[in-house]
């Protein structure tokens, strides 16, 4: 059976690679961790402006540790029209959960606010930490400072 689905975005890549915890929330969550091709850009442009730290997750994305769903196959596709309000990359990854299933793993309160309306899967981070924490993907001090880092406490 497969694992369920978190199709995570850049804030969360980047607190994740800040803490320095990348690799041992894909190796020790029960989840797969899956993106779109939109947000790959957007980490790939942020280690080109030097922010050196999203090269774990760019790592991850090459080595399959994180799938990346894109442009050229459904329902990324079609054109994107962020008539919603999002930009394309949150756009693409609510796209990707309604027609894929699973939750985005997001920090951004206005996509998690369109995600509840459009009753599309959403974790916040919020609650991903209070998982990773319950279910010992991290330890304790790592998670604070993950909450430290996302300004949660």
């Amino acid at each position: 059976m497969d694992s369920p689905l978190f199709w995570i975005d850049n804030n969360v890549l980047n607190y994740l690679c800040k803490a320095g915890c990348l690799d041992t929330v894909l190796r020790n969550a029960s989840y797969r961790f899956v993106t779109t091709a939109f947000i790959q850009l957007e980490a790939e442009r942020a280690v080109s402006a030097g922010v050196q730290e999203l090269r774990s997750a760019l790592d991850a994305m090459q080595r399959g540790d994180i799938t990346v769903y894109d442009v050229t196959a459904p329902p990324l596709d079609t054109l994107l029209q962020p008539e919603t309000g999002l930009g394309l990359s949150d756009e693409s990854l609510a796209r990707c959960a309604r027609h894929y299933g699973g939750r985005v793993l997001t920090h951004d309160a206005a996509l998690i606010r369109y995600l509840h309306k459009k009753r599309i899967g959403c974790l916040p981070f919020r609650k991903f930490l209070e998982l990773a924490n319950t279910e010992g993907w991290l330890q304790e001090e790592k998670v604070l400072q993950l909450k430290r880092l996302a300004r949660i406490l």
